[in-house]
């Protein structure tokens, strides 16, 4: 493993440490701003995920962040049947007020000195034409198209269509009843898409006017921030950040499904098998959300869309294959997926 040479946080004991293959903490010349940029496997020459930039309360929850995402990206990159490990890069910034074009040249600048081992994407607090102004100065830079998004959201609806007719019966959702937290890129396109399908779909954003604009475009009833989690409703889908399902909702969450885009989902992976314990079906995060990592893995070998669609939708039969896993072992979901990616790992090195 690579140690950190400007270290400005104790990470040493931080949980996921050791489990790195590289940490690079680095600040930014011109605004002094932290840059993280864990790599949690070197796989295939790269470790890919993407750069987030946001505030935090201190430098340690940042370097956390970074550590707990890169591990999720490795998951999700193993899982989604990719050939490369997972990374992530944070930035320590208020993206509305330190964001510019410097900080994006000085980022992509990092990125490029590491030579590809560390590939970005997009992530809060960047947007395609960040992307943009990145790859002008780094090769190793994904998710240019202002479409990347537009897959995870397509993965996360083939995740929900596969539930439905799993538990359900059918795949149509004509009448099921969807609740979707957090209308970015990801949540807003797979609320779209729900509601396309027939869902009665409940929407919730701290921003009103785009909650306003998905009740005025596709029907959705529009609930505040804090309501979401208390909706009855058939499929919870939450896009927003991550920590949503923690010790204060996971015993009267009121959902039969958790099938959601955001990332990190439960503030504390032991809430598995309390929803479990509930017969509340999650489905792990970084199985239904791995539509834009696919795209961005395509853009190195040469972007198809039709493959991408086609690995994207594919999602749903492969989140039902770890679900039915679960249910014949006896376990909670997290755990089948976990028992999955170390099995595939075991198998690759055993090769």
């Amino acid at each position: 493993m690579t140690a950190p040479a400007d270290t400005t946080a104790p990470i040493t004991g931080m949980a996921g440490y050791a489990d790195h293959d590289a940490i690079h903490l680095h600040r930014l010349l011109t605004s002094g701003k932290l840059l993280i940029v864990a790599e949690h496997l070197i796989r295939g020459g790269h470790a890919m995920g993407g750069c987030r930039v946001t505030t935090y309360a201190n430098e340690g929850a940042a370097i956390e962040d970074a550590l707990r995402l890169s591990e999720a990206m490795t998951k999700k990159i193993v899982l989604a049947g990719l050939p490369y490990g997972g990374g992530k890069a944070v930035v320590m910034a208020d993206p509305a007020t330190d964001k510019d074009a410097t900080m994006l040249r000085e980022v992509a600048e990092f990125v490029d000195r590491l030579g590809g081992s560390y590939v970005t994407a997009p992530d809060v607090g960047l947007v395609p034409a960040d992307m943009v102004e990145l790859r002008k100065h780094s090769e190793w830079v994904v998710g240019l198209d202002p479409t990347a998004s537009y897959y995870t959201s397509v993965g996360v609806v083939a995740a929900v269509r596969a539930v439905a007719e799993w538990q359900l019966g059918t795949s149509d959702l004509s009448g099921v009843r969807a609740t979707v937290q957090g209308l970015g890129n990801v949540g807003y396109d797979a609320a779209r898409l729900l509601a396309e399908a027939g869902a009665a779909v409940t929407v919730a954003d701290p921003r009103a006017d785009v909650a306003a604009r998905a009740a005025a475009e596709f029907g959705a009833v529009v609930v505040g921030p804090d309501e979401i989690v208390g909706i009855e409703t058939d499929f919870f889908v939450p896009c927003a950040l991550g920590g949503v399902i923690n010790a204060g909702n996971v015993d009267t969450l009121p959902a039969r499904f958790v099938v959601g885009g955001a990332n990190n989902q439960l503030a504390d992976p032991t809430l598995a098998a309390r929803l479990h314990a509930r017969g509340v079906l999650y489905a792990p995060d970084y199985l239904v959300n791995a539509g834009g990592v696919i795209g961005g893995a395509q853009e190195l070998v040469g972007f198809d869309e039709g493959i991408v669609r086609e690995r994207a939708e594919g999602i749903g039969p492969a989140v039902v294959a770890v679900l039915r896993r679960a249910e014949e072992l006896g376990i909670d979901p997290l755990q089948a997926a976990e028992l999955e990616l170390r099995e595939r790992l075991a198998a690759e090195a055993a090769a």
